[in-house]
């Protein structure tokens, strides 16, 4: 088990925004070590460019071995979108999670999940996998 704490600060062409991050995070060994399993739940703050606080939590899942990784996680605000009417049209320099379009900037709801497979002759040289991911947001 481990707490994560994260805190971050940018800087978008003089101006600043700001993102903190705490989650809990629970791994467990199983099958003779042979397949780690994880659950995650993270609380997120993000202050904008444009001055918008936005909330959201996340939940996670993964699942390593050698042969396999998978990873699934959800994302949903707690905070609405914030009318922004300077922005009547799509503004090109949204921050990472948000989107601005039509006057409003707004936290997304989201999920993503990747599945990796060990591709069996090749990583007898070389440790290979081939991994597939699908997003949604």
């Amino acid at each position: 088990m481990m707490l994560d704490f994260t805190m971050s600060v940018s800087n978008y062409s003089g101006d600043s925004a700001n993102e903190g991050n705490i989650g809990f995070v629970y791994r467990n060994l199983l099958y003779n070590d042979k397949l780690m399993l994880e659950f995650n739940a993270f609380f997120d703050t993000r202050r904008t460019i444009l001055d918008n606080r936005f909330n959201q939590v996340g939940l996670g899942v993964e699942a390593f071995s050698h042969w396999f990784d998978f990873r699934a996680n959800y994302y949903h605000p707690l905070t609405d979108a914030a009318r922004e009417p300077k922005f009547d049209l799509f503004y090109p320099g949204s921050p990472p999670g948000t989107l601005v379009a039509l006057g409003f900037e707004e936290p997304l709801q989201r999920w993503d999940a990747e599945v990796g497979v060990l591709l069996p002759v090749l990583s007898n040289y070389l440790g290979t996998k081939v991994i597939a991911g699908l997003y949604s947001f």
